[in-house]
């Protein structure tokens, strides 16, 4: 039986990364310049899992590797973070430049730096599930970090899928908001059940797969991205 944390982390890159392929050919074919950006957030994700998936398919207990790993994905964090903040400016504040958005990625540096000065501890247990020692504070931060781009991007889109006329688009907006707003709730559970309850960390492992299935089923059978212009703003040049 391959391991099933790497396993899992590696399934959730491939199906990101299809879904940032589907995304760059809305923005080719439609010419829908915010696709691009969702594009790259799901790439920014995806390289996420790979880099944590990689090693752990391997079991990996090297702990001088992990601590690249960790700071690497705090980086992508710290990217992923920005780029969302851009996508909540273009669609939220029309008449505010998109780019004051990434600002958000700097409130991700207070956050996510105690994870890299006091790095997990990484070891496998049964069925190649990873086991992580990790600091209290340190890892409730790096928890905070996701959490305050994924909620307000979960928002938004669900105020989207009020706004919007066009049906489809409804559908697509509510889907990611419910996405988003279902990935706090994985995170949470997961954060509660391993580091407070330290029950098995494989329930967060199936939480979180099942999460980025429902999210790849949602953007499947909806087409298209949402614009400025179905929210009843005004559209203008980024």
């Amino acid at each position: 039986m391959p391991p099933v944390t790497g396993t899992i982390q590696l399934f959730i890159f491939l199906i990101l990364i299809y879904l940032a392929y589907r995304f760059y050919r809305v923005s080719l074919s439609e010419k829908n310049f915010i696709s691009k950006f969702f594009s790259l957030v799901f790439i920014l994700f995806g390289l996420i899992f790979f880099i944590l998936g990689l090693p752990a398919i391997f079991l990996i207990e090297n702990q001088s590797i992990w601590k690249i790993v960790v700071i690497s994905t705090c980086l992508l964090q710290f990217l992923s973070a920005g780029v969302i903040g851009y996508i909540i400016f273009y669609l939220s504040f029309p008449r505010i430049s998109p780019k004051w958005g990434y600002l958000l990625s700097l409130v991700e540096i207070p956050l996510v730096l105690p994870s890299i000065i006091y790095p997990s501890f990484y070891s496998f247990g049964s069925y190649g599930v990873a086991n992580l020692e990790i600091d209290p504070l340190a890892g409730a931060l790096r928890y905070v970090g996701i959490l305050i781009f994924i909620i307000p991007a979960g928002i938004v889109f669900l105020r989207q899928a009020v706004s919007a006329k066009d049906k489809r688009i409804r559908i697509r907006a509510f889907g990611l908001g419910a996405s988003f707003l279902g990935f706090t709730a994985v995170y949470l559970s997961d954060f509660i059940l391993v580091n407070i309850f330290k029950l098995n960390s494989i329930i967060g492992d199936l939480l979180l797969a099942g999460s980025f299935l429902i999210l790849l089923l949602i953007l499947i059978l909806t087409p298209r991205i949402m614009h400025r212009s179905d929210a009843k703003t005004i559209n203008k040049s980024p």
